[in-house]
């Protein structure tokens, strides 16, 4: 009995310090977009994009990552833009950790996103409000057009962490060890 209190007691105890507590949560905002001009003018779409919270620095400021997109999916023009596609996004955060600024598209540089007319591609800014920018082009065009896009959210949808881990552990140690040893 002893030597089984002992054992269950050791994976609670390694289950609790391997695993750590996972602080980091995903938010999410849905995106629609409506072009206003060009060849798919009155189309609409939506989309979400994602991030995970541990990209957000301590005290606000800048992120410049390739991609720091978590998920991204939004069809236009009939092409399946998912985070891979994404070509660089900046984005701003607050002293709150909330995000007050971006920018990201499939041809990008370190602060700022372009549009090559005759090819498709978009980019799209974002500057605190539910409403930003989106352009974007087509092959056969000379010129590039304009589309609303609006956004909702965020929504945060939170990382399970090491506590529900330690509380089935613990669950499991006391089933486990109260049970009657057999013989």
């Amino acid at each position: 009995m002893k030597s089984q209190l002992l054992k269950n007691s050791l994976i609670v105890i390694i289950l609790a310090t391997c695993c750590g507590s996972a602080s980091a949560a995903t938010i999410a905002y849905g995106l629609t977009v409506k072009a206003t001009e060009g060849p798919l003018q009155g189309t609409i779409a939506a989309g979400v994009l994602a991030y995970d919270t541990d990209i957000i620095p301590s005290g606000g400021g800048f992120v410049t990552l390739d991609n720091p997109l978590l998920a991204f999916d939004l069809t236009w023009n009939s092409i399946e833009y998912d985070d891979s596609l994404i070509d660089y996004a900046a984005m701003l955060f607050d002293n709150q950790g909330d995000l007050v600024q971006f920018v990201f598209g499939t041809d990008c540089g370190p602060v700022s996103c372009s549009v090559t007319p005759g090819v498709d591609g978009f980019s799209a800014a974002f500057t605190g409000s539910i409403n930003g920018s989106f352009f974007y082009g087509m092959p056969g065009e000379t010129e590039t057009f304009e589309a609303d896009l609006a956004f909702s959210g965020p929504v945060t949808i939170p990382v399970p962490g090491a506590a529900i881990l330690l509380v089935s552990a613990m669950l499991s140690f006391f089933r486990f060890s109260s049970r009657p040893s057999v013989s």
